[in-house]
């Protein structure tokens, strides 16, 4: 993770900007601070923590990026300006690399519906990315979508798709759950969720589940189907009984059937002489109707009484959780950021709205346009402005 420590933080930060760094604004939290920034067009949030006599800066999680490069620079560029001596860091670049155009942002569905015109699939958590190389090589005419959080899966992707000169390969580096929601209904052939995650201790992080088939049912074509191929006789079984949930559905399943491209953990358990088994899940769909658009404007200046009065529990109305986690205060104690957790209790988004003088906006970008995201957007427009909002 690129990082550095310096010795100290200058005590008034404000907005600058230094070649392709611009600072936005600066937010203390009782035990870390935050800094708002955009680099090349891209917006994300650094870390500031003391600890051990030092000050740590990093990329922030929720919306650290994908590009290391980028980040290191960003870092870089901060601690010239707002920080005393770097004392240790790792912010030596690795060879340039412009950011490949195939990189999606999580939005891109949202804006461009017309991209699922003609033959799209999707993988979700493509790891090593030798199925979803294989299969973009064997469909050149054929797009396909990889959904992954694990960076360097990504970068290994991307790399490869340059040195092959494979073009139909494009990619998404957010929660596919989510991201799924976003799809055009019925432009899918194929979803595929091989090896994931177990989670034998938290069930409801499996990827597979009735609501998530629920989605697929409706961004599949006819005749569409979910594929998995897993090592975990439990998942296999919990997958089963999440298809069985769902109205109406078919499933085809075989167990140790060898596969056209065996990937990297396939490879492993096959070595270890794990039963490796696969179900192709064809649900029924549901209806095509697509939610109204949503602007997800938040509005004007937000009172500080409102801030401070929001709910210090989260709250789930209808499966629907909104929860207000922490408030973060600019140094002139007029501009706030807002930690929110929001959307679907089972799989729900994170965010920051900054409220400024003037506006309040999410940040680094708008929620998805999903329906737990319009209903959510909704409750929390009503805690910042009051009911009538």
């Amino acid at each position: 993770m690129p990082h550095a420590f310096v010795s100290s933080i200058n005590k008034n930060i404000k907005p600058f900007s230094d070649g392709d760094l611009t600072l936005i604004g600066f937010f203390d939290a009782r035990k870390y601070s935050l800094a708002f920034v955009q680099m090349r067009g891209l917006k994300f949030a650094l870390t500031i923590k003391q600890k051990e006599g030092r000050f740590l800066v990093k990329p922030e999680k929720i919306t650290r990026p994908s590009d290391l490069n980028l980040t290191k620079e960003a870092i870089a560029l901060f601690c010239k300006n707002c920080c005393g001596e770097i004392l240790s860091s790792n912010l030596a670049l690795k060879k340039i690399k412009p950011k490949s155009p195939k990189l999606l942002d999580p939005l891109y569905f949202c804006k461009h519906p017309e991209f699922f015109d003609g033959e799209v699939s999707v993988e979700v958590g493509f790891g090593s990315g030798r199925h979803l190389l294989y299969r973009a090589k064997e469909s050149p005419n054929k797009k396909f979508v990889g959904i992954e959080i694990h960076k360097p899966s990504i970068e290994q992707v991307l790399r490869q798709c340059q040195l092959q000169g494979i073009d139909n390969i494009y990619v998404m580096d957010f929660d596919a759950r989510l991201i799924m929601e976003t799809v055009k209904p019925d432009s899918l052939s194929e979803v595929f969720v091989h090896f994931p995650v177990p989670w034998p201790d938290s069930p409801t992080r499996r990827v597979i589940s009735e609501s998530f088939l629920a989605v697929c049912s409706r961004a599949l074509k006819d005749g569409g189907y979910v594929e998995l191929r897993s090592d975990d006789r439990d998942y296999f079984e919990y997958a089963f009984s999440s298809a069985m949930s769902l109205p109406k559905t078919k499933v085809d399943s075989t167990k140790n059937e060898p596969a056209e491209i065996v990937s990297k953990y396939e490879d492993r358990w096959l070595r270890k002489g794990k039963d490796i088994f696969e179900m192709r899940i064809y649900p029924q769909k549901e209806s095509k109707s697509r939610p109204m658009r949503e602007s997800f404007e938040l509005g004007g200046e937000i009172s500080v009484l409102r801030l401070n009065s929001l709910p210090k529990e989260g709250m789930v109305q209808e499966g629907v959780l909104v929860s207000f986690e922490e408030v973060l205060a600019a140094k002139d104690g007029k501009s706030f950021a807002v930690k929110v957790t929001f959307g679907d209790v089972a799989r729900p988004d994170r965010r920051y709205i900054v409220c400024g003088k003037e506006e309040a906006y999410y940040y680094p970008f708008a929620p998805l346009c999903v329906e737990a995201g319009r209903k959510a957007h909704k409750i929390i427009k009503e805690y910042l402005y009051g009911k009538n909002s």
